[in-house]
């Protein structure tokens, strides 16, 4: 019998330009739960390591973005903030 391979989309991102792509295909939904996957996605593809290089975020700091950004906005400024 046959198994199925897990999909991980993280393994077809292997260039800044396919990030690039899919974080803004992402971003276009409009879905906070689509563009914190695409996210995590990124991370799992660049590795947190270099993620945090490229872009002076931690590992406690991308953590804390993602849990902020899944939450709904409250007031209009709040709504700038995300």
């Amino acid at each position: 019998m046959r198994t199925a391979k897990t999909w991980d989309t993280a393994e077809f991102l292997p260039s800044d330009e396919d990030i690039k792509a899919y974080l803004k295909a992402a971003l276009e939904e409009g879905d906070t739960a689509m563009r914190n996957v695409a996210l995590g996605n990124v991370a799992r593809a660049k590795g947190m390591t270099q993620l945090a290089k490229e872009t002076g975020i931690t590992r406690d700091g991308y953590t804390d973005t993602r849990s902020l950004a899944s939450r709904p906005p409250t007031s209009p400024e709040s709504r700038t903030a995300l």
